[in-house]
């Protein structure tokens, strides 16, 4: 429990190799509120930025005579409060799954150093006779196929796609699901099932890279499939997932420049 107080808040309460270090309570509070402040502040610039939005918004309906059925007219603070905290909520989420993503990416670089001599060959390639565009992005087969790969061994979950069940519902081998039950897909056995893929459970960079035999399309992460499921799938998959794989794209191709040195800080 202690290790668990000192992660979430490591300056409020420090403490040495032996014992703890006792700290003003006073000290403590203010530090503790001043976060939570500056939190809220945060969240009411992000309100500021998205209300005269949703008000254009609703003037668009109410020109058209539709209603805008999401918005509770009845209570316009609350109603702004939730479009928010779901706008923060969504952005959060976009930004997680590319995070883990990248990171893992890397990983792999450097845990084989070769990979990234060939998909640096692939990038100058590219940028050399095609510049840096959407376009570009798409022939680099080899980075794109990196990329799905770790998107594949690396999961951001064991389990995605939770749904809630509204009615009760039978299987077709006798699974009885109550109204109100919780379900999944088990994305993590899925993508680690060998029926699904050879030598599922190893690291194989150049998995999704075309060939004559087996054609993929550029940017294949965005495909989503019943074996292929870091965005979900069907008619609810993850509608940010072009976005986060052109960001993608970016980041790790912008690690190999042509002889142009370390990019510089933003």
């Amino acid at each position: 429990m202690n290790d668990e107080i000192i992660r979430a808040l490591p300056d409020a309460l420090p403490k040495d190799d032996s014992h703890w270090i006792s700290v003003s309570p006073k000290d403590m509070t203010i530090d503790i509120v001043a976060r939570a402040i500056t939190h809220r502040t945060s969240i009411r610039k992000v309100r500021g930025m998205v209300e005269p939005l949703i008000e254009e918004h609703r003037g668009r309906h109410q020109d058209l005579g539709s209603e805008f059925e999401e918005f509770d007219e009845r209570k316009p603070k609350q109603a702004f409060r939730i479009f928010t905290d779901r706008l923060l909520d969504v952005a959060s989420e976009q930004e997680s799954s590319p995070d883990n993503t990248f990171t893992h990416a890397l990983l792999h670089l450097a845990d084989n150093p070769t990979y990234a001599e060939e998909l640096r060959r692939e990038v100058e390639a590219v940028v050399h006779t095609s510049g840096w565009s959407l376009d570009s992005l798409k022939e680099m087969h080899k980075l794109g196929s990196f990329l799905a790969e770790s998107h594949r061994v690396n999961a951001i979950g064991a389990v995605m796609m939770e749904r809630r069940v509204k009615k009760p519902f039978v299987f077709s081998d006798g699974t009885y699901l109550p109204a109100g039950s919780l379900v999944g897909v088990g994305v993590h056995s899925i993508h680690q099932d060998e029926h699904n893929y050879d030598s599922a459970s190893e690291f194989n960079p150049w998995r999704f890279v075309p060939d004559a035999a087996r054609h993929n399309p550029a940017m294949r992460m965005t495909k989503t499939s019943p074996k292929y499921l870091g965005f979900g799938h069907g008619r609810l998959a993850c509608p940010g997932r072009f976005f986060a794989a052109m960001q993608l794209h970016l980041m790790l191709a912008h690690i190999f420049p042509d002889g142009e040195g370390r990019p510089e800080n933003l």
